[in-house]
């Protein structure tokens, strides 16, 4: 979301649509800070079941996964590393350098100009009603400054929707059909 909103601020005409997943312009501190403690870390576990145990502890966003959802959730976020015979995070770890630098700074960059570019572009805005990263303060002034912006709230997800939620398929199925 926040590489989208930059891009259609340099670059929109690469953008036909946009769908940001429980992010906007600006990210809530105590989220922020959550999300500081353990990004960019390269954890690792001896299994899929070690890292499901881990993933459940450590998450609030989920309050209503079932085993398989979590098992599923978790098997996306790790791979196997053979090499070191254990399994790791499926991202790549530098993205924690981009995103502290823009959270621990008293001047962060003021993203709104940028999510204005998507005035023109079609936009779906999904927001978690359990998140601490996009307020519904801040979502509430999305919808009002980019008001062709659809949008969707789940309420039993947190930062992030897993975007394989029923309600979010139809409504992205919908939305992509329309592009």
């Amino acid at each position: 979301g926040l590489l989208t909103m930059a891009l259609a601020g340099f670059a929109k005409d690469f953008i036909a649509g946009a769908v940001l997943n429980d992010v906007g312009p600006e990210i809530a501190a105590s989220g922020g800070a959550r999300i500081l403690e353990y990004i960019g870390k390269d954890v690792r576990f001896n299994s899929l079941e070690d890292a499901v145990v881990a993933q459940k502890a450590a998450s609030t966003a989920y309050p209503d996964l079932s085993e398989e959802d979590w098992m599923q959730q978790t098997a996306n976020n790790f791979k196997f590393d053979a090499e070191a015979g254990n399994y790791k995070l499926n991202y790549d770890l530098n993205i924690a350098k981009a995103l502290a630098e823009q959270l621990n700074t008293s001047e962060p960059v003021d993203l709104w100009p940028f999510f204005a570019k998507l005035n023109d572009i079609p936009t779906l805005a999904i927001r978690g009603g359990l998140s601490d990263v996009l307020s519904a303060e801040v979502f509430e002034r999305m919808k009002a400054e980019n008001p062709t912006m659809e949008t969707l709230v789940l309420e039993n997800r947190g930062h992030v929707p897993l975007l394989n939620e029923p309600e979010v398929l139809e409504k992205m199925d919908q939305f992509i059909a329309r592009i």
